[in-house]
């Protein structure tokens, strides 16, 4: 977020934004945008591309030219999910924030049913909404959980499917949060490049006494890993992102190694069963 933030104008009250990050799934991006644009609540959709080199900047910009609703921002670099995230916020003077996986799209009046759940709240807050597959329909459980603790990993427990509509954390695929709220935070860490952001800005947020809901009537269908790198690369993205959560969160140095020891244990094994 922008170091002078705090003298930034107000944000406009009754607008929101949705917030897409682009990383060559231009197909995909225009579909969540498609999705966006049918809403009649949104005010403007910005979406970030990181730096896909794959025509997908030319691709958006040809599709929306004439949809005043519509920015397209160009990274330089590509900064990640979360920074990606942070400039398109920037960006914004909306009151709310819709944050939207590119390969993800709003089933038709997410918007309203998020904007009155959080209206019914009365404060800022995170609103997600139910993530189903996008192919079988299901609701993708993972969209939710407890927050992971050192104790709760070495056990691996993390995933334990949790069954509420105020979880600990809901996932960044598609959520709505206010703008104040998303700016005391700090909005997400520019440390992370992929995993785990979303999990700690609801730790952050939760820190504050904001509250965290899902709701049962908002709906986003999501095919989950289109922006995904190499396997290899995802796995360091998530371990060092574990790292940092882990350390933000106040975990202390001997749980952190003892995590860290555990998986390489497990790894070691992993190579040694030829997986």
């Amino acid at each position: 977020m922008p170091e002078n933030d705090s003298a930034a104008p107000p944000p406009e009250t009754g607008t929101t934004a949705v917030l897409i990050v682009n990383f060559r799934t231009p197909n995909l991006t225009i579909d969540a945008v498609e999705s966006a644009l049918t809403e009649p609540e949104v005010t403007e959709v910005i979406v970030v591309d990181n730096a896909s080199g794959d025509g997908s900047v030319a691709d958006l910009r040809a599709r929306f030219a004439l949809e005043a609703r519509v920015r397209i921002l160009e990274s330089d670099r590509n900064i990640g999910f979360g920074q990606g995230t942070n400039l398109a916020a920037a960006s914004s003077r909306c009151e709310f924030l819709l944050l939207l996986n590119s390969d993800a799209v709003l089933v038709r009046g997410c918007v309203a049913a998020l904007l009155a759940e959080r209206a019914a709240l009365k404060r800022p807050a995170v609103v997600a909404p139910t993530v189903l597959d996008a192919n079988s329909g299901d609701v993708q459980e993972d969209s939710i959980g407890l927050f992971p603790t050192a104790w709760r990993t070495l056990r691996q427990t993390t995933k334990r499917r949790v069954r509420t509509d105020s979880p600990d954390w809901v996932s960044g695929c598609a959520f709505l949060i206010d703008r104040t709220l998303f700016e005391t935070v700090g909005g997400f860490d520019s440390e992370i490049f992929m995993y785990f952001e979303d999990v700690l800005l609801c730790w952050q947020v939760r820190r504050t006494g904001a509250p965290i809901r899902r709701s049962s009537v908002a709906l986003v269908r999501h095919h989950g890993g289109k922006s995904a790198t190499k396997p290899m690369s995802q796995k360091r993205n998530y371990f060092d992102s574990q790292d940092i959560y882990f350390l933000r969160t106040g975990e202390s140095r001997l749980n952190r190694l003892l995590v860290r020891v555990a998986r390489s244990l497990k790894m070691a094994e992993e190579r040694r069963n030829g997986h």
